[in-house]
């Protein structure tokens, strides 16, 4: 459930290393595995745009560097 959570707080050291700006937000829905059908595939449509929006929070920062 908190794998995320977990992954996010050991990938802001690199980003700070990386003299890099996080996208903090949105913060992507925990409880993965009931977000996706028996193939691995996203099924849920709220967490699909939470997807769209975090990997926009994440282009910015680099078209900008």
């Amino acid at each position: 459930m908190w794998g995320t959570t977990r992954m996010q707080i050991a990938f802001h050291s690199i980003f700070l290393y990386l003299i890099r700006k996080p996208a903090y937000k949105p913060e992507i829905v925990a409880q993965a595995k009931d977000k996706l059908d028996g193939k691995g595939n996203l099924k849920d449509e709220k967490t699909k745009e939470l997807v769209r929006k975090k990997s926009e929070a994440l282009k910015d920062p680099v078209l900008q560097a």
